[in-house]
């Protein structure tokens, strides 16, 4: 296990983001990750789901697998996480 995730999820989750080849946009500082990640999970207002329930399940794991892979620090490591246990689970 690798941060709580089995071996062979990672795998499968590795083979998804092959898939989608199209860059993160806006993702290129820790600033820029963390802003992108929060935006993600938190809804826009109150009494609406957060944005990552709207969209493409692969194409979200995508982005959380590519900016856990980054390791540009503990809060993106962690948001990352976050994301991907959400989606399996």
């Amino acid at each position: 296990m690798i941060d709580g995730i089995e071996i062979s999820t990672w795998k499968e989750i590795e083979m998804i983001a092959k898939t989608y080849p199209k860059p993160i946009k806006y993702s290129d500082g820790l600033n820029s990750k963390i802003a992108l990640l929060k935006f993600y999970l938190e809804p826009l207002l109150p009494d609406l789901n957060p944005p990552m329930m709207a969209m493409d399940k692969g194409r979200m794991l995508t982005i959380a697998y590519r900016m856990y892979k980054s390791t540009d620090g503990e809060a993106v490591t962690n948001l990352s996480l976050k994301i991907i246990n959400q989606i399996i689970n």
